[in-house]
């Protein structure tokens, strides 16, 4: 169970990799403390696999139980299932799903 004692909110921030890497853009979601601070986050890499660019969720052990509370997210990417949306149309699916936008992490 989420810790509601400490507010918390769901957002979202866009990185872009470097050029050495496969991952070509990386948008990483969870939850925050208010302060910016992270709670608990995943990410989505958009990568490279030479015959098209597609969307990897990639989710650490730490963020599990975030990605629990989000079965409203969940519910809508199953319903793009193999679109291979771009990072533009996942920030779409975030803001629908009631993330609060893009911060700054600190």
């Amino acid at each position: 169970m989420i810790d509601t004692h400490k507010p918390f909110t769901r957002a979202f921030y866009r990185t872009f990799a470097d050029e050495d890497s496969n991952t070509l853009d990386e948008i990483e979601f969870g939850l925050y403390n208010e302060d910016g601070s992270v709670k608990e986050v995943i990410a989505v890499h958009w990568v490279n696999l030479y015959i098209k660019i597609a969307p990897e969720l990639y989710v650490f052990s730490d963020g599990w139980r975030a990605l629990s509370s989000f079965g409203d997210l969940i519910e809508l990417l199953g319903q793009n299932d193999n679109k291979n949306s771009t990072p533009e149309e996942f920030i779409e699916f975030l803001l629908t799903c009631g993330f609060e936008g893009q911060i700054t992490p600190t």
